[in-house]
């Protein structure tokens, strides 16, 4: 199930730098593409001199994230329990 689509330029394991936590999905790619890893520490090092306002954008940019794959995610499940329930129908 696709959860995210990143394009270039955009940025995506925010939230394993700020918790400290691995990945738990995968990432492919349906062409060709350049990635760059930043290791986690620079990253909270240049986090730890920011103003506010930069975590403030990070924060809004996180929780957008987050909003928009749980909606995918509550979308798929109800498309499948729709699935389910017409299959079962059709049975009985």
């Amino acid at each position: 199930m696709v959860l995210s689509t990143v394009e270039a330029g955009d940025f995506f394991g925010e939230l394993g730098v700020l918790d400290n936590s691995g990945r738990n999905v995968g990432a492919r790619t349906s062409g060709s593409a350049v990635l760059a890893k930043i290791p986690c520490g620079a990253v909270r090092k240049v986090l730890e001199t920011e103003t506010s306002e930069a975590w403030t954008h990070l924060l809004r940019r996180t929780l957008h994230y987050l909003r928009v794959t749980n909606e995918r995610v509550m979308a798929e499940i109800v498309h499948k329990e729709k699935i389910q329930l017409i299959g079962e129908m059709a049975s009985s």
